[in-house]
């Protein structure tokens, strides 16, 4: 998703608003380091599950530590 949308206008995409709702970069970075380990989960790779598990915490981390603000 956000390659596209870095590609999209020649830059890295810092958020996402829709109406009312916005999304930042980190958490738009959790989702897919999220949804990548799932899959590999469900396709017994658990290898790659684990190290985009270990990407999701470290996302999870700086969000905590760092707060949700511009990259």
């Amino acid at each position: 998703m956000l390659s596209k949308a870095d590609k999209r206008i020649g830059k890295p995409t810092q958020a996402i608003k829709a109406d009312n709702v916005e999304i930042s970069r980190k958490e738009l970075l959790l989702k897919d380091a999220g949804t990548m380990a799932y899959e590999y989960l469900q396709n017994e790779d658990y290898g790659n599950a684990l190290e985009w598990s270990n990407k999701a915490i470290r996302i999870i981390l700086i969000i905590i530590f760092h707060g949700i603000t511009k990259v």
